[in-house]
C-alpha cells in the first residue's frame, strides 16, 4: 500500500514490500527489481482509486489483488540510499527515527523476510555481509505509525517529505 502511494507522489515502483539486495564491485548495497506490480488489500484500492489496475485475486477468497502499477516502473538494479523498517504502535503519531548503524544491522536482520530460506540455502555469511553494508553505508529510519487508524496517505507523505528533506529523493521520482 505504501510503495503504491509513493507511487502516486512520483516515485517509480522498483520492488513491492520486499527486494533482493546484493553488493556491487565496491561493497555498496543494489536493490535488484522485482516483478512490476503490487498486491494490494481492497481498502487500499479504493483509498488511492486504483480499482481499475486490478488483475487478479492473490488467492481465493481473501480481499488482496494482484495490481499493475501504472507507468512508473523501474526495471534497472539502483544503488540503496536509504532502508524504511516499519512498525505500529497505539499511539496517534507516525514517528520518523533515523537509527544508528549498531541498532540499524539488527533491526534490518530483525526485519529479513524468510530467514529460515537464507539458512537452508547456507546463504547465512552472505546475508551479514548484506546487512552489514546496507548499516553501514545508507541510513535506516524506522516509521512506526498507529495501528488504527492506517494513515495511508499521511505515511507516504511523512516518507517522501522526509526523503526531500535529507536529499535522498534527489532523482529518485524518475528513478525509482
Amino acid at each position: 500500500s505504501l510503495a503504491a502511494a509513493l507511487v502516486e507522489r512520483g516515485f517509480a515502483l522498483l520492488a513491492d514490500d520486499v527486494t533482493g539486495v546484493v553488493l556491487d564491485t565496491d561493497g555498496r548495497p543494489l536493490a535488484l527489481p522485482a516483478f512490476p506490480r503490487l498486491r494490494l488489500w481492497a481498502d487500499a484500492l479504493d483509498t488511492l482509486h486504483w480499482r481499475a489496475n486490478v488483475q487478479a485475486p492473490v488467492r481465493r477468497g481473501e480481499e488482496k489483488y494482484w495490481t499493475r502499477v501504472p507507468d512508473r516502473i523501474c526495471s534497472t538494479s539502483l544503488p540503496v540510499r536509504a532502508a524504511f523498517v516499519l512498525a505500529a504502535h497505539s499511539g496517534p503519531d507516525i514517528i520518523v527515527e533515523p537509527v544508528p548503524p549498531g541498532p540499524a544491522f539488527r533491526l534490518l536482520w530483525k526485519n529479513t523476510h524468510r530467514k529460515r530460506v537464507v539458512d537452508a540455502l547456507g546463504q547465512r555469511p552472505t546475508h551479514f555481509r548484506i546487512g552489514t553494508a546496507l548499516a553501514r553505508h545508507v541510513p535506516v529510519v524506522q516509521v512506526t505509525r498507529p495501528v488504527y487508524p492506517f494513515l495511508l496517505e499521511a505515511l507516504a507523505d511523512r516518507i517522501a517529505t522526509y526523503l526531500h528533506e535529507t536529499g535522498l529523493a534527489d532523482g529518485a521520482e524518475q528513478r525509482g
